[in-house]
């Protein structure tokens, strides 16, 4: 009876530190998985921080952009150009059109050369 009651205990036994290893397995996959969310949080967190330091100096950049324009309009606007229109207007010298040998009459045309010649004058009443 002894060695069947040490063959219960050692099986009860080995039941519970196996029960004692699966408890502790799920308990080292549930901390992986807490440490990994954190992880991914704090990369979240991360992205997130590094956008919003991106949009201020973004900001800050058009801030001082918009502040230069600004400037420059103001400064414009106190300038008063004395603008005299008259100087402005140019007089346009242009010179006589010269024609040059356009410009002569060319001499008078003979009008028993622009006749067609009497051959083809027979041809043509003939047709």
């Amino acid at each position: 009876m002894t060695r069947h009651s040490d063959f219960q205990r050692e099986l009860a036994r080995r039941a519970r530190e196996q029960e004692r290893q699966a408890r502790e397995a799920e308990r080292q996959r549930k901390l992986r998985e807490k440490e990994h969310a954190a992880r991914l949080k704090d990369a979240e967190r991360r992205r997130i921080q590094a956008k919003a330091d991106q949009a201020a100096e973004d900001t800050a950049e058009l801030v001082h952009r918009v502040e230069a324009l600004e400037a420059l309009l103001v400064s414009g606007l106190r300038w008063r150009p004395r603008v005299n229109f008259k100087s402005l207007i140019t007089v346009l010298k242009i010179a006589p059109f010269d024609p040059g040998a356009l410009g002569r009459p060319a001499a008078e045309v003979v009008r028993e050369a622009l006749d067609a010649p009497r051959s083809l004058n027979r041809l043509h009443r003939s047709g």
